[in-house]
């Protein structure tokens, strides 16, 4: 039956025969000459089709059919090392996003004239740290966002960002793992100023100033020191910072959460009450007698 509806003079029967999950080997290789392009990309992408089907596939003349193939992961190297110079920049955008791609063949992809075949591989999580430095520089702008949404992004290639267009900026402020240097580079310049020569994290705890204190309190290298120290910060936004922390729980004492949970403000107790890892209600307890006593 399945093979009879295969060969249907209507399209739209053929693409759901394509689409069939239980396609049988033979069907599925029949269909590959297909006279619709969404059948054979069907087909291209079904988990089944054999060997040569896609090495038939490879070659056809529409590029979504050609799509299908380079974005498979069981995609043979050969014709991985083929699509990465094809002539349409979407079939090398695929290529340069398939995770089973050798490494080997990034080097042409990533000097590739497309902007998007460029930020398929630096956005690629194994992305060699040459490769990263190098699109750290991209012409495109929406190259450098990929790069500096990266979580192994370098410090200095961060700090290098953090003066590119507003686009790129606003990636580096997002950026999970952010320094204080870069953060402080990223204040606005009123801000800048009176936080020049600022290093690192604890020095950024202990100024004077409440913005220098809300960066050390996201920074990743915040120590269980400077967080307690923080905690008890006079301004709310900081403890709130503090108490939002997805580790606060690790860098804080028992007396030190209950203390934030008893906070006046409400925004500092909601910012705690999402965190894990929190003490239980015998710690807990146990904390409010010692201080009772």
């Amino acid at each position: 039956m399945v093979a009879l509806l295969a060969s249907d003079k209507s399209s739209w029967v053929r693409v759901a025969v394509a689409g069939r999950a239980d396609l049988p080997g033979p069907v599925a290789a029949s269909m590959t000459a297909d006279a619709d392009a969404d059948v054979r990309a069907l087909v291209a992408a079904h988990p089944g089709v054999s060997g040569a089907s896609l090495v038939t596939l490879a070659s056809d003349r529409r590029v979504k059919v050609r799509i299908a193939v380079a974005s498979r992961p069981d995609c043979p190297s050969p014709l991985l090392a083929e699509f990465a110079s094809d002539a349409s920049a979407r079939v090398r955008t695929a290529v340069a996003a398939n995770p089973s791609l050798p490494v080997v063949l990034l080097d042409d992809l990533a000097d590739d004239e497309s902007l998007h075949v460029r930020n398929a591989v630096a956005a690629r999580a194994d992305c060699p740290p040459q490769f990263v430095r190098h699109f750290a520089v991209d012409p495109s702008p929406k190259v450098r966002v990929t790069v500096a949404g990266r979580p192994d992004c370098p410090d200095d290639l961060l700090l290098a960002l953090a003066q590119d267009t507003r686009a790129v900026r606003r990636a580096v402020k997002a950026h999970p793992l952010l320094p204080v240097v870069v953060s402080v580079a990223l204040a606005p310049e009123s801000v800048r100023a009176s936080l020049a020569g600022l290093s690192d994290t604890s020095a950024a705890a202990a100024h004077r100033r409440v913005w220098a204190r809300k960066f050390a309190a996201v920074a990743p290298d915040l120590t269980p020191t400077d967080a307690s120290r923080l905690a008890a910060d006079k301004a709310k936004a900081v403890r709130a910072i503090v108490a939002g922390r997805p580790d606060v729980a690790s860098l804080l004492s028992a007396a030190e959460l209950v203390n934030l949970a008893a906070d006046p403000d409400p925004l500092i107790r909601e910012a705690l009450a999402s965190a894990t890892g929190l003490p239980g209600e015998a710690v807990v307890m146990q904390v409010v007698m010692g201080d009772r006593s």
